[in-house]
């Protein structure tokens, strides 16, 4: 297993800033999408689907693998003016 550290914004952040997650060794954005969902209340699954997953530097694709102590970034989507 390995460690990496979720951070949480929009409608995530009354979860916290941060959340810790272990997934497996070679774990992809998939993979920790799932870990991340069963962490997470009912209510906010939806809008889990619909969010995408970034590290420091771009938007990862689902199929992307997450390295060891990485700390990645949930986007939920964004509206307004």
């Amino acid at each position: 297993m390995q460690d990496i550290t979720i951070q949480l914004f929009g409608a995530f952040r009354p979860l916290g800033s941060t959340m810790a997650l272990q997934v497996p060794k070679g774990a992809s954005v998939h993979d920790v999408r799932a870990a991340f969902a069963d962490t997470l209340p009912e209510d906010l699954h939806d809008l889990l689907e619909v969010s995408r997953f970034a590290d420091e530097r771009a938007v990862l694709a689902e199929n992307a693998i997450v390295s060891e102590n990485s700390t990645l970034a949930v986007l939920p989507p964004v509206s307004g003016g």
